[in-house]
């Protein structure tokens, strides 16, 4: 009897062992993908050292979440980033949150304000998506590319919200020694091109792409900033080159940036739904100053 006893509670402790074994592995995924918040790409030697754990385990958990598509690993660099996974999560949360309806009403403005064709977009890795557009009425336009992805590196979506991430994170994603992506000859080349480009667009606060992704194709974008974190979104306007001539970017431009500061100003910090300014949003102006 006092035989079956002691196996009952063996049993039972190796049982408590083991689920506390795993709510421990699953709080430390849960950190691992928490790190991307502020983070473009995490080594895992980074990983260890900023979550306290052994090497040996910040590898096994990020070869964990790239077996499920949450991270990918770059090949050269062995760093990683977000996987397709965890780029679906994030969508379905920006879906959930109403981001799409709530962008409406801005995008609207950029399209009176500019007579151009609205897009909001995303950034996953190194690939912009574009998640919402509203189209100009104008015969001759760009048409909307939701549902569809472009290179970071060539579009005004992607530069705009690579901007606000350091060199340091931009080069974790585009290791100097692999060759960028280039859909017209205006495309950038190299890192070097990219960073020089990214530097700009800090300064003046608005991406330009003058048919780096297609040509006579212009657009001008800015990141939807929210607080110190890097910016993961971006509102732009897109059209023919003809009507975005380069002495008419500095008005498109400040455009822009002025739409995105209203729109963030309604996401608030973390877009959580509690803190989103309905009201505002559904006139699409950020402050009581109409």
């Amino acid at each position: 009897m006092e035989s079956g006893t002691n196996d009952a509670i063996e049993a039972r402790d190796a049982s408590v062992d083991g689920s506390t074994a795993a709510v421990g592995s699953v709080a430390i995924a849960l950190r691992i993908l928490k790190l991307f918040a502020a983070r473009s790409a995490v080594g895992v030697t980074e990983t260890a050292e900023t979550l306290n754990i052994s090497r040996s385990q910040a590898h096994r958990m990020l070869a964990t979440l790239e077996k499920f598509d949450f991270v990918s690993q770059d090949q050269l660099t062995k760093a990683y980033s977000c996987g397709p996974a965890l780029a679906d999560i994030a969508l379905s949360a920006l879906g959930g949150l109403g981001v799409g309806r709530l962008v409406a009403p801005f995008l609207q403005r950029i399209v009176e304000e500019t007579g151009e064709t609205a897009h909001l977009a995303y950034l996953n890795g190194r690939t912009a998506f574009f998640i919402e557009a509203i189209e100009t009425r104008a015969v001759l336009r760009a048409g909307s590319r939701v549902g569809t992805g472009l290179p970071a590196e060539c579009c005004s979506v992607g530069r705009a919200i690579l901007s606000t991430k350091s060199d340091a994170s931009v080069k974790s994603l585009y290791p100097s020694d692999k060759a960028l992506v280039r859909l017209t000859m205006t495309s950038p080349a190299t890192v070097a091109d990219l960073l020089n480009a990214l530097r700009e667009t800090r300064e003046q606060g608005w991406a330009v792409n003058l048919g780096n992704s297609e040509k006579d194709i212009h657009a001008v974008a800015a990141p939807i900033l929210r607080g110190e974190s890097e910016a993961t979104l971006a509102l732009a306007c897109t059209g023919p080159a003809g009507r975005m001539p380069p002495d008419r970017l500095q008005e498109l431009g400040a455009t822009l940036v002025r739409i995105a500061a209203d729109f963030s100003a309604i996401l608030g910090p973390d877009m959580r739904a509690g803190r989103i300014d309905r009201r505002r949003a559904r006139t699409g102006v950020a402050s009581d100053d109409r």
